[in-house]
């Protein structure tokens, strides 16, 4: 990128982390919302899920602005306020889930109870008894009040994360194969039922990549393939959290843009961000359509609702600034 891009990029960077020290909590929280639909219209919902926080505080880790680590390290306090026995984390007034807890312990920095290195965390036996009978890790973690006839289902992108904190095992070896069956196959979509793009499970692999050797395998250059497949004339690989996955997996897996290219996806992002710092709420993760069957069933049609989807400003500035750092290396 020429010198005039790169200092724009720097001062998008500096005003998304003005922002972002505007809206997280002083105690670190990430204030997310919930909509009763994927559009993100109509009526919203602030949350401060310790999930949110997690995916920012990760997304951070890429800039090295004192700002930045300020809020990281307020973030992980918080997240690590949210824990619960022997390392699990759930979503507000929900049971444990095997996303929250991946995310969240990758994200909290070292703990007794969680993997250091080489050390077996007390939550990873807690993890491997949450798995499907093909060895893939299903999403929740019920407890006894689990809803009668409500599935436990499997997501690739929460396998990816699974991988991203326990890494390349026997245990985890059906997870890896199927993900790889998944991307060599195109079925991204199909089995992804809590998130919305096929770079969601591109970006969380390659995140997977950063904190574990070894868990790809040939897969880098399928993954970089496909998400160079996404790249519209615009300079954009969708909307702009997306867009700022795209080029920080890129990065992870050690992809070299063209310079053009690179400029041209970076000044979209600038061109995207807001006067106060922010960029827009995307949708980052959905209900399954199967919670609404489950609702019909049991509540009656009245009570459906289309599923919800879940975004934050915060979030997507989050995503934004790390993609925006990482260009600037």
């Amino acid at each position: 990128m020429d010198e005039r891009l790169r200092q724009a990029a720097r001062a998008a960077v500096e005003r998304g982390l003005d922002f972002l020290e505007s809206v997280v909590a002083p105690n670190g929280s990430w204030p997310c919302w919930r909509y009763d639909n994927t559009g993100l219209v109509g009526a919203r919902h602030r949350e401060y899920p310790p999930f949110a926080a997690a995916l920012g505080s990760l997304a951070l880790d890429a800039c090295h602005h004192p700002g930045a680590r300020a809020l990281v390290a307020r973030t992980r306090e918080f997240i690590r306020s949210r824990m619960q026995y022997p390392g699990v984390w759930s979503y507000p007034s929900l049971p444990p889930s095997v996303d929250d807890t991946a995310i969240c312990a990758l994200a909290v920095g070292p703990h007794p109870w969680l993997r250091m290195g080489s050390l077996w965390g007390r939550n990873l036996d807690v993890l491997l008894a949450h798995r499907d009978g093909d060895g893939r890790f299903v999403l929740w973690m019920p407890g006894d009040d689990w809803p009668r006839g409500l599935d436990n289902e499997v997501d690739a992108v929460v396998n990816a994360n699974v991988l991203a904190y326990m890494g390349d095992h026997a245990e985890t070896q059906a997870a890896q194969r199927w993900i790889e069956a998944v991307v060599a196959e195109r079925r991204e979509a199909d089995a992804s039922p809590y998130y919305i793009e096929p770079v969601d499970l591109h970006f969380a692999l390659a995140r997977a990549s950063r904190f574990r050797d070894g868990i790809l395998g040939e897969l880098r250059p399928t993954l970089a393939s496909r998400i160079l497949e996404r790249l519209g004339a615009d300079g954009g690989f969708g909307d702009p959290m997306r867009t700022a996955q795209a080029l920080s997996a890129l990065d992870m897996l050690a992809f070299d843009l063209d310079e053009g290219v690179l400029g041209a996806v970076v000044g979209r992002l600038i061109e995207a961000q807001r006067r106060d710092g922010s960029w827009r709420p995307c949708v980052a993760w959905k209900e399954p359509p199967g919670w609404a069957d489950w609702v019909a069933a049991n509540e009656g049609p009245l009570h459906v609702l289309p599923p919800r989807g879940f975004a934050s400003e915060a979030m997507t500035t989050a995503f934004c600034i790390e993609a925006m750092q990482r260009s600037l290396r």
